[in-house]
């Protein structure tokens, strides 16, 4: 039987409504919780430091000099906050990707309205999944993809608090369809233009959001630029390249401007790198491995000296260092939802959606296939 387009236009609306319903009522259940309590009383979370931050940048206007830096519990036996200052290059530089506490700061006193737009942004990552998906491998996939990630629990959970996950999974789901539609492009098309802008925009964006988009970002122009190669057409690649720097130049104007290091969005990578690579580190949770602090006052942050000595941390040096990364690709396969800064096994209790929500190990048998 043929799809006539009235019963595709009433399969999308139909899906519109259900995904919309089930995140109104988990915005109701967590609303109506001890959960509306927890970004500005749990002040060792990453919540509660996107809170403040927040509130610095609407009092101190959009140049932030003095952004908040939070210096928690497990970071004072450590080093006094100077030191970390110190190891964090200065002041002025921003304790992570900027992007999530300056929208946030559209919102302070407003804070049901920004998880709203929270809400709001989840279901668009469930759309451009099921867009993504349909484009690679056609409109039955397509449906499949939506749908898994409509009923996904972990995004009706990251949906709610003030963390900045949502909002990066969002630009990486619409760059990965922007990036599918350019490739389907005749590159000489005005639509294609429109894409290749759109493109470096969400990448320029990504890289406001999440660190890790550095490493995307040339890996995406060098991949275009094999294509404009093939096709001897390099005005797209000029567009997403262009793009790219317009999206992130406000940050190179801050960062000048309050002399801040001119490339630098997060202070973040000494710290984090030795948590989740030291001898000491967990491949499934957050721990504190005691080598933190000699490692910091031994390099003083500085990158490949630090690298040096997390991996020297190890008994048996590099062996041991990519036996935990194996173990880390191992978790994968582990039906346990780690908590980050928020437990889903607390907040199942409010949420009737999160609690009877897809979990991780019931969308992975159905994703290993589709590898292949």
């Amino acid at each position: 039987m043929e799809r006539t387009p009235q019963v595709g236009s009433l399969s999308f609306v139909v899906a519109g409504v259900i995904v919309v319903l089930l995140y109104a009522a988990n915005l109701f259940y967590c609303q109506h919780s001890v959960l509306q309590l927890l970004d500005g009383g749990a002040s060792n979370s990453d919540m509660h430091a996107n809170l403040m931050w927040a509130k610095g940048i609407r009092e101190q206007g959009w140049l932030n000099p003095q952004p908040y830096h939070p210096w928690t519990n497990w970071m004072q036996p450590i080093a006094p906050y100077p030191q970390w200052v110190e190891w964090w290059g200065g002041e002025q530089t921003f304790q992570q990707s900027p992007l999530y506490a300056y929208l946030l700061s559209l919102f302070v006193h407003k804070y049901f309205s920004m998880r709203i737009l929270q809400a709001s942004i989840s279901i668009g990552t469930c759309t451009f999944i099921g867009l993504f998906t349909a484009r690679i491998a056609g409109l039955t996939a397509g449906w499949i993809a939506f749908w898994l990630a409509a009923l996904y629990a972990p995004f009706y959970l990251y949906s709610w608090p003030f963390l900045r996950d949502g909002l990066g999974w969002f630009l990486t789901a619409a760059l990965l369809w922007a990036l599918s539609e350019l490739a389907r492009q005749e590159w000489s098309a005005r639509r294609a233009a429109a894409l290749a802008w759109l493109a470096g925009a969400l990448l320029g964006l990504g890289f406001l959001a999440k660190e890790t988009y550095l490493l995307l970002i040339p890996l995406v122009w060098v991949t275009l630029a094999c294509f404009a190669w093939k096709r001897r057409q390099w005005d797209i690649v000029a567009r997403v390249a262009l793009g790219t720097v317009l999206a992130v130049s406000p940050l190179l104007i801050r960062n000048s401007l309050v002399k801040a290091p001119l490339f630098s969005s997060s202070n973040r990578f000494a710290e984090m790198f030795i948590l989740g690579n030291a001898g000491d580190s967990s491949p499934y949770l957050l721990v504190f491995p005691r080598e933190i602090g000699p490692i910091l006052y031994e390099t003083h942050g500085r990158t490949l000296p630090l690298f040096r000595a997390t991996v020297a941390s190890h008994p048996d040096g590099v062996r041991g260092w990519m036996r935990l990364q194996l173990l880390k690709l191992r978790s994968l396969f582990d039906p346990y939802e780690s908590p980050d800064n928020l437990s889903f096994y607390f907040v199942e209790h409010f949420s009737p959606v999160v609690r009877f929500g897809l979990r991780y190990w019931m969308i992975l048998p159905p994703a290993l296939p589709g590898l292949f």
